[in-house]
């Protein structure tokens, strides 16, 4: 209740409700039709807050009924370092800087002002603050030397190589650093050579690492003045390649008042430095460094990074960097953000957060009177703890990675007016869900159509680590054929989430169904990763086949809980799935393929067999009438003794057109098929040319007395081909009636052939059934003879 009211979701759905606040502890929501069984609930804060872990905001839940009492043990990002508050909270050291190389490594530089000499101490932990160890103790006055605290007064790679910047002399004119390579049981003075005309008095205003050897150090020359008036003094840049050893001049300059307010390097060896003054006026200088040691200034530098009553930082990652400006800039006080080095700077936003460091280009943290955090790249910043201290002073962080930081504040105008030191907590649990995306309507494409949306998907990363999706499985569904006429299923990094494929939209994956209604799965790569709170969205694409014969119908279905991941941060390999109640599916919008020219609907011949003589009709029938000018479908056959027409015209307007297809005299059985095609879609069926059979059987008259005859006459298909046919005659009752020869042959060219059937006296009528055949067609008739 303490940061406002938050909400309840259940992880892997839209169901979502708010929290009543009943206390600082409790409070009341109630969330309606959630699916039983495991369930995963998520603590959400609002929307600029991120004040507890994503572990600790999640809470698993097996529900069977109504469910109440459920508790979420939250559980806070920083933390106070263990065995706090010793050393640093001793009432004589009036004076304290820290230096962390990570959250185990620390040091605390100690002075304690209200004895004489005053007395400077180095306190070191290996532990995370579990335990700490002295490794260093100075009165001013030191034969050796003693620490001089300008508030970036120290640097160390690791537990035991570091420097402390150092006076030394009679009076300590003298400056230069105090390097230690054995964890603090010896100490070595090392004066900073000078530029020739500067009299040894120097200011260390910054240290920064180029490697566990490799430091350099930036700071003024000479008394120096104020407010730009007075004599000028010399700015310098040192650089040691031998862990603070020795150490030479690689920059200098003549300038009024400038002070090395912001420092920052990256591990190809690039560095940025900003020199201003501690207010206003005076100079105002970029510089850069290449990887090969160079050092250029910067012309134009409108972008000031002051070190006076204003923040001064610069955070770099790679080639990119940030840095914060102050009011004195002439583009305004914000955070301004470079992607080449420090070359060219654009504002992020009009505030700027202080103290920050960056772990990746989208992880960082900063210090503004509290401690916020980024997840994208400075954009947006979310509130993590008060407590911090005011301005700049005393306030410092270092970022080891996206899970381990530490934080220091000076005291300065926080509550308890103390300097604190704190730990970021965040447990290395990795967890993500699959929602539904951009809404994409239902649509009809021609077939051929390539990139046509069919799903959009969310991935919301709800761990601390940068997730790479591989395993996003798709099941296929509608009406179509998915493996012929889906030529390729595209997943794509949709940048602005609109559910749109534009040009710099980046490809993930592609692939194709092996059968209809079936499974892809996709590995989306690790060129483009689920960023932890950046909603990653995924748009889905089909390359249809030319050839689909519509009307026919596509679209897709995700089960969340199919949809794989692992974890991209380097460290031990976590694999996860996303997370939903059991049955949860995602489906995705229908697509029809269908041409707006009309398709054909059907093919019908009149016959599927006939002698080969004869013709046959063929009727193509459209899905929709004929357009303008008419449809053209082509036609055509497979039968040696057919001729079938090249084309058929359907006229403008109509649905139906018949067709003709004329065939020829076969010796043998003859079976091929006939064809129409239109866009593509072929329709077939098939025929069957055979030898001309009977067509016809006479008999004159068909009542004889028994002992007189009938006249036959055997009639064929056609005429007969290719060659002469022979009809066979017979009789159902050759002892009354029989056909006085047993064949007849019908020359080619001639369609009949006469024959006579004789009978024999009877005493009781009957009748006699006279069969003609040819080529396996045979016709009867039937003949009556009396007494």
């Amino acid at each position: 209740s303490a940061f406002g009211p938050a909400r309840v979701r259940v992880v892997g759905t839209d169901r979502v409700a708010d929290v009543v606040a009943v206390d600082r502890q409790t409070g009341t929501f109630t969330l309606t039709n959630v699916p039983t069984g495991p369930v995963t609930l998520l603590y959400v804060e609002q929307p600029d807050r991120d004040v507890f872990t994503m572990a600790s905001r999640r809470l698993e839940v097996d529900v069977t009924g109504n469910l109440s009492g459920v508790t979420f043990a939250l559980e806070h990002h920083w933390k106070y370092l263990p065995s706090y508050p010793p050393p640093w909270r001793n009432a004589a050291y009036d004076m304290w800087e820290p230096f962390f190389v990570s959250d185990k490594i620390g040091f605390l530089m100690l002075r304690n002002r209200g004895v004489s000499p005053m007395v400077t101490e180095l306190w070191r932990t290996t532990s995370g603050g579990v335990g700490w160890k002295k490794i260093g103790n100075w009165p001013d006055g030191d034969a050796g030397g003693w620490p001089d605290m300008t508030g970036r007064s120290m640097i160390f790679s690791n537990a035991y190589k570091g420097v402390l910047v150092g006076r030394f002399g009679w009076n300590g004119a003298t400056v230069g650093v105090l390097r230690t390579a054995d964890g603090g049981t010896t100490w070595t003075g090392v004066d900073f050579p000078n530029v020739p005309d500067a009299n040894g008095l120097i200011t260390i205003g910054n240290f920064a690492a180029l490697g566990l050897s490799s430091w350099i150090a930036c700071g003024s020359e000479n008394t120096g003045t104020y407010m730009g008036s007075g004599s000028p003094f010399a700015f310098t840049i040192w650089e040691t390649t031998d862990g603070g050893a020795t150490w030479a001049i690689k920059r200098t300059w003549r300038e009024d008042s400038a002070r090395c307010s912001a420092l920052g390097t990256n591990a190809s060896g690039k560095a940025i430095l900003f020199a201003t003054p501690y207010a206003f006026g005076g100079g105002m200088h970029r510089e850069l460094r290449d990887a090969s040691g160079v050092w250029t200034q910067q012309p134009g530098n409108d972008l000031v990074v002051n070190s006076g009553y204003g923040t001064a930082d610069v955070s770099m990652v790679g080639n990119e960097a940030w840095a914060s400006a102050t009011r004195e800039s002439p583009s305004g006080p914000g955070l301004f953000h470079s992607r080449d080095a420090g070359v060219t700077w654009e504002k992020l936003i009009a505030d700027a957060p202080g103290y920050h460091d960056f772990v990746t280009p989208l992880r960082g943290f900063a210090l503004a009177g509290a401690a916020y955090a980024t997840y994208d790249g400075g954009l947006n910043w979310l509130f993590q703890s008060a407590g911090g201290g005011i301005c700049c002073h005393g306030n410092y962080i270092w970022a080891t990675d996206a899970l381990r930081a530490v934080w220091a504040e000076g005291g300065v105008g926080d509550p308890n007016g103390k300097r604190d030191v704190f730990t970021y907590y965040e447990p290395r649990v990795p967890s993500f869900e699959v929602l539904a995306g951009a809404g994409i309507p239902n649509a009809t494409v021609e077939p051929g159509s390539k990139g046509v949306r069919v799903a959009s998907y969310r991935f919301v990363n709800n761990g601390p680590v940068p997730l790479e999706i591989n395993a996003l499985t798709m099941k296929a569904s509608g009406t179509g054929e998915d493996r012929l006429d889906v030529n390729a299923v595209r997943a794509w990094w949709d940048r602005d989430g609109d559910g749109a494929v534009e040009a710099d939209d980046p490809q993930l994956a592609s692939g194709s169904y092996a059968i209809d209604d079936g499974l892809l799965t996709l590995d989306l790569g690790a060129t483009y990763l689920v960023h932890p709170r950046v909603p990653f969205h995924v748009a889905v694409t089909y390359d249809f086949a030319a050839g689909i014969a519509g009307p026919r119908t596509y679209g897709l279905t995700v089960t969340p809980s199919t949809v794989a991941a692992a974890t991209a941060d380097g460290g031990s390999l976590l694999t996860v799935n996303a997370t939903a109640p059991t049955g949860t599916t995602l489906g995705s919008a229908t697509v029809t393929v269908q041409s707006s020219v009309p398709a054909l609907a059907s093919f019908t011949l009149s016959k599927a067999s006939l002698a080969g003589c004869l013709s046959v009709t063929g009727t193509i029938v459209l899905t929709a009438p004929a357009p303008v000018g008419g449809l053209v479908v082509a036609t055509s056959d497979t039968l040696a003794n057919a001729t079938t027409p090249a084309s058929v015209t359907v006229a403008a307007g109509a649905t139906k057109k018949a067709f003709t297809i004329r065939t020829t005299a076969v010796a043998t059985t003859q079976p091929g098929t006939v064809r129409a095609t239109l866009q593509g879609q072929t329709l077939q069926q098939p025929l069957t040319l055979k030898p001309i059979g009977m067509s016809l059987l006479t008999l004159t008259p068909t009542t004889v007395q028994g002992g007189a005859s009938s006249s036959g006459v055997a009639k064929l298909q056609c005429a007969a081909g290719p060659g002469d046919i022979v009809v066979t005659l017979s009789s159902s009752k050759p002892s009354v009636a029989a056909p006085s020869v047993p064949s007849v042959r019908i020359p080619a060219g001639a369609q009949t052939g006469a024959f006579v059937v004789a009978t024999n006296p009877l005493t009781v009528g009957t009748t006699a059934k006279i069969t003609a055949v040819a080529n396996g067609v045979a016709k009867v008739k039937t003949l009556t003879i009396t007494p």
